[in-house]
């Protein structure tokens, strides 16, 4: 006797997450050996005059244009997937007359600042109240827990999706993680840089030079500073945030779809 795998209405869209984890990846991967094959140099500036010094990391600049690249890949398939539940949703619900038809234009909203009951829900056709309420919920503009809507992960789908398909996304360089230790022989001043970034290159012959920790020895001090740095690629702007890192971001977002994916599946693919 064989056993035969009944097909999910959902199958292809977890194909599709499944898809783009595995990409994130991938990604992740070539990104720790291209910062294998480029480590970072620190070295340290003092100007006894001014007493003034700097603790410096030179790094190399963007690694080239896969990575902008791939990340648009990965963006398209999660965005994609959430408009592959709609389309599932309306092909047992719709006459195969009108099938090609309604699903040319059917979507899975997402709105940021827009006027959220505008939605023109023709869209999608026959929506019932249980539906049109899930989908209500989950909107960047509805969210209550009084964080920008613009930082909401549909915002970011669909904005860095939206960018993706006329441009690049900007992938710079950024130093996110910054550890200080001051001696007991430190008398002065100490100012930690925030997270500096660069803009991308394809060029990963050039190199950029930035301070990670600036300050000023006090006359009898000695600069008993150490630091620990470490930078990452990272994506220019994430909703209203810079520099954040490209992998995490990606896999935070394709987490989220994931999830209410799973959510509307239980509710509405029993």
């Amino acid at each position: 006797m064989s056993l035969l795998h009944k097909e999910h209405p959902l199958d292809g869209v977890f194909a599709r997450l499944d898809r783009a984890e595995g990409n994130i990846r991938d990604l992740d991967d070539r990104l720790r050996d291209f910062g294998h094959k480029h480590p970072e140099v620190f070295d340290t500036q003092f100007d006894p005059q001014s007493r003034k010094f700097s603790h410096d990391v030179t790094f190399a600049k963007n690694p080239g244009y896969w990575v902008p690249v791939r990340a648009g890949e990965i963006l398209f398939l999660l965005r994609s997937a959430l408009d592959h539940v709609i389309t599932q949703w309306l092909i047992p619900r719709t006459p195969a007359a009108d099938l090609d038809k309604v699903l040319e234009s059917c979507y899975f909203p997402i709105y940021v600042t827009g006027h959220w009951p505008s939605f023109d829900w023709t869209k999608i056709p026959g929506a019932t109240p249980e539906l049109r309420a899930a989908i209500s919920e989950c909107q960047p503009c509805n969210r209550a827990d009084g964080n920008p809507a613009e930082d909401h992960p549909l915002a970011v789908l669909a904005s860095m999706n939206n960018t993706d398909k006329h441009r690049l996304l900007l992938v710079t360089v950024v130093k996110p993680l910054v550890y200080t230790t001051i001696g007991p022989e430190f008398k002065g001043t100490i100012e930690t840089v925030g997270q500096p970034y660069i803009p991308g290159s394809s060029d990963v012959s050039g190199h950029v030079q930035a301070p990670v920790i600036i300050g000023c020895v006090a006359d009898g001090g000695q600069m008993d500073v150490q630091f620990l740095s470490a930078t990452t690629i990272a994506f220019k702007k994430v909703g209203t945030r810079q520099g954040e890192p490209v992998v995490q971001t990606l896999d935070h977002l394709a987490l989220f779809v994931r999830q209410l994916i799973t959510r509307f599946g239980l509710k509405f693919f029993p």
